[in-house]
């Protein structure tokens, strides 16, 4: 419950319902947005006065981001040059240690979830994903150029090493981070792999 019932009032609720389109995740989000900033700040209540909407879908989840701890936020910005689904056995190499308590608490506060089991990319891994695309895509456009190059590095080098990791998900990686040479012999991995499973069209590309 992020408001007492009443606290959104109609004065309240109206400009949220402007800025969201409709959009039922932006409305969640700026709702979120504005509890964690009263709840921060040890504000009872709601005062439309004093905060200021976010104009966009990406300000209300920025906002949200900010208003996480360092080092959730630190993993949820590293996690994201992965795509929507991340590995907690990766962050070592991403940069980030003991990351188990930090993911349990981004579970909970609704932003990344485990998916199905059915669903997995890579078995036996410990897989997360992100809740919404656009919080990965929020996140990942935090980043600078040298810090993407780096992660991506990392990354590839680490689905390197996983068997069941697909060949061009980590070629794209190692051609991001900078490893032409290293991203060449997976493009050809890949191709090989189209090939033997008479994907001609795949392997052409």
């Amino acid at each position: 419950v992020l408001f007492r019932s009443g606290d959104l009032t109609e004065d309240v609720c109206e400009p949220i319902a402007e800025h969201a389109g409709g959009n039922p995740f932006f409305i969640s989000e700026i709702v979120r947005s504005v509890a964690l900033r009263y709840l921060k700040d040890g504000v009872e209540g709601f005062d439309p006065d004093a905060f200021a909407l976010p104009m966009t879908v990406e300000g209300a989840v920025m906002s949200r981001l900010d208003h996480l701890e360092a080092g959730a936020k630190d993993l949820v910005k590293r996690a994201s040059v992965f795509g929507t689904r991340f590995w907690a056995e990766s962050m070592a190499d991403m940069g980030v240690t003991s990351p188990t308590a930090v993911l349990r608490r981004l579970v909970r506060a609704g932003l990344v979830v485990r998916p199905a089991r059915r669903d997995v990319r890579l078995s036996g891994f410990d897989e997360y994903g992100f809740r919404q695309r656009i919080v990965r895509d929020v996140a990942y456009g935090t980043l600078t150029q040298d810090q993407r190059r780096v992660l991506h590095l990392a990354a590839g080098r680490w689905l390197s090493l996983v068997d069941s990791a697909a060949p061009e998900e980590t070629a794209t990686h190692l051609e991001q981070g900078g490893d032409i040479a290293g991203a060449a012999d997976w493009w050809a991995r890949a191709a090989e792999a189209a090939l033997a499973r008479g994907d001609t069209h795949v392997a052409i590309q």
